[in-house]
């Protein structure tokens, strides 16, 4: 950046910043001007400061020195805001895709209440509440929160993702790229993540495989009882088809709860099969046999390891 006056003005000047006692003009990379003020610019970025301490004064200039800047209009009209102590309003992700430009604009200028703005609106959106937002989001929260330090966040955001997210570790390699590489610094606790995710994954299989082999004995018996030469036709009140229902029933379902390691994801799966559930529960017997592992298996998740 270099401090200059402003030989060519730029094709337009914002209109949110085109303040009458302007004493500089930030010009971005699609040579939009922002008339700014320099003691706001220095007050909150030592980068500005030290910017403006070194770089040349212009004396009996009649136009406005300009500092052309490599950000776009777009990026420096969210930026811009934090450099005045005015009260704003909450940071708004409206535009996701902008995200990685702001931070990265924000943290090279130096600019902490604008990056304490952005992790303040990722944290409200993954981590505050019960209802877990994509698991992308909690990820850059994550990843933000590790570049600025934030120990305490971190840690939240880890036990989200492993507690409310149903994330593999191949899921979080192609989720974590994106911000890993715009900010390199979250990459060791995305590999450490993995590594979690891993751990896990394996204590489950071995739960799982327990618990499968109790839950089909216990069926087996059960279909065993009926295996007795019955014959005859066969009503839909008929106890013997009642308790197939039954048992093909906990069978998908035993099927279907495999791949899930969130008790949210399963208690998910119980409201998105409730018929199945419905069937299950006509024989009583049955049902109890498969609650047995089905707590097992939310037992085994309860007690897995949720931080790095």
């Amino acid at each position: 950046m270099s401090t200059t006056p402003g030989n060519e003005p730029p094709a337009k000047i914002s209109e949110t910043f085109n303040a009458s006692d302007a004493d500089v003009i930030l010009v971005s990379s699609d040579n939009v001007g922002f008339r700014v003020h320099r003691a706001n610019l220095c007050a909150s970025s030592t980068i500005f400061k030290d910017m403006f301490d070194v770089g040349s004064e212009v004396s009996g200039a009649q136009e406005l020195p300009t500092v052309p800047l490599q950000e776009s209009s777009a990026t420096l009209e969210v930026v811009l805001p934090y450099i005045y102590p005015k009260r704003l309003k909450s940071f708004a992700l409206e535009q996701l895709e902008m995200i990685y430009q702001i931070i990265r604009a924000l943290d090279k200028y130096g600019i902490e209440r604008g990056m304490e703005a952005v992790l303040g609106c990722l944290v409200e959106q993954s981590l505050v509440g019960d209802t877990p937002t994509d698991a992308s989001t909690a990820i850059l929260t994550l990843a933000l929160a590790v570049h600025m330090g934030r120990k305490h966040l971190q840690d939240l955001a880890v036990k989200r993702l492993v507690k409310d997210h149903n994330l593999t570790p191949e899921e979080l390699i192609g989720l974590s790229k994106s911000p890993a590489e715009h900010l390199p610094s979250a990459t060791p606790c995305f590999a450490k993540l993995r590594k979690l995710l891993i751990r896990r994954k394996e204590a489950l299989r071995r739960a799982r495989e327990s618990a499968s082999t109790e839950l089909v004995h216990a069926l087996q018996h059960l279909g065993e009882l009926y295996d007795d030469g019955y014959g005859g036709y066969i009503t839909e009140e008929d106890p013997w088809r009642t308790r197939c229902h039954s048992l093909s029933a906990a069978l998908f379902l035993w099927d279907a709860v495999r791949d899930e390691t969130t008790s949210a994801s399963m208690a998910e799966l119980e409201k998105r099969e409730r018929a199945q559930f419905t069937r299950l529960e006509r024989d009583d017997s049955v049902s109890e046999a498969f609650r047995v592992a089905w707590s097992s298996q939310l037992e085994c998740l309860s007690g897995l390891p949720d931080t790095l």
